[in-house]
């Protein structure tokens, strides 16, 4: 972004298309029309169809991420607990944790983003996808809706069962305390898996979503992660494109898979991250939503996240919707 606004955009950048704030560059003219270039044929129609900006193609969509709840599959078994499929399976099994004497949830409380990625997920999930998207973006004031404060509620859920120093916690440290079974759940992305094997895990371990009230409602928040774009203004368009195209090949995609795990675009590559399926199988079935703030104006998304971290230090509701209703104007 410094760079845009400095003149000295780079020829290939990395992007979130489903953004606002990227259709906004694009609207500035800083992008490359690309639709109808043959690499494009290379990638799901479906993911591509849905970062189109004025039916038009400005980014390459090349992996998705989506939303979920790692746990210790090792440690489950040995303490016979049920994987929960509804909320309240959640909170049993999150009182049976901390009974025996785990820590039920490793959170990082320090990085904001992770924080409002928790609570799209959550909200989500206990709203609806539709009441909930119609919600941050209606004029209703936030403590008027008795299902938000109930899906605020259940994050205190988590924030009540989490290390000591949670709110000092940032990612990796979280990530660590999961993979040394400390903590036997830890609410994340995919893109976790790696950070969790780095870390050193040595136990299996799996993913399930962020559960409903009813499980046939679960859904789970996805989007696409890595993008890119090519300058409108570089001096090299045919070998950013010759790069790009590069990006969509096949063995060039599945490399790129099997190092950061996440979901490919490209269409034949094989999936191979088992770990993830618990959640991965929900963007196969259609039982998913594009994160929220994908809709939001641009500053919406660390507002949101500035927001739910003062509450997870306080637990003032109240204050929480005063913010709310400020930053969306409801």
């Amino acid at each position: 972004m410094s760079r845009m606004s400095s003149g000295d955009m780079p020829d290939i950048a990395g992007i979130y298309p489903n953004e606002s704030k990227f259709k906004e560059y694009v609207d500035s003219g800083f992008f490359m029309d690309l639709t109808g270039e043959e690499f494009l044929d290379n990638l799901d129609s479906n993911v591509l169809d849905s970062v189109k900006y004025n039916e038009k193609d400005y980014s390459v969509p090349l992996t998705m991420n989506a939303y979920g709840i790692f746990y210790n599959v090792d440690k489950f078994k040995e303490l016979e607990l049920e994987v929960p499929k509804t909320w309240q399976d959640l909170e049993a099994v999150t009182a049976k944790i901390k009974e025996v004497g785990y820590i039920p949830f490793a959170t990082s409380l320090k990085e904001g983003w992770t924080l409002g990625h928790l609570g799209e997920a959550v909200v989500g999930n206990t709203m609806g996808v539709e009441k909930a998207s119609e919600f941050f973006l209606s004029e209703e004031k936030a403590e008027d809706n008795a299902e938000f404060k109930k899906a605020m509620e259940r994050m205190k859920v988590i924030f009540e069962n989490t290390e000591e120093d949670a709110l000092g916690t940032d990612y990796n440290t979280a990530a660590t305390l999961f993979a040394t079974e400390e903590a036997l759940m830890f609410p994340q992305g995919i893109w976790a898996s790696p950070v969790i094997d780095k870390a050193g895990a040595e136990f299996e371990y799996s993913m399930m979503p962020v559960p409903a009230d009813n499980a046939d409602d679960t859904r789970v928040a996805y989007g696409v992660d890595l993008a890119v774009g090519i300058s409108s203004s570089t001096e090299h368009p045919e070998e950013a494109k010759e790069f790009v195209s590069y990006l969509t090949q096949k063995e060039t995609a599945q490399k790129l898979h099997d190092e950061e795990k996440s979901p490919s675009v490209v269409k034949g590559v094989e999936a191979k991250n088992t770990k993830t399926l618990g959640v991965t199988d929900y963007l196969n079935s259609n039982k998913s939503f594009t994160w929220f703030h994908f809709e939001w104006l641009p500053s919406n998304d660390s507002d949101w996240q500035n927001m739910v971290s003062a509450y997870a230090a306080s637990g003032d509701f109240s204050e929480l919707t005063k913010t709310l209703n400020t930053v969306f104007e409801k």
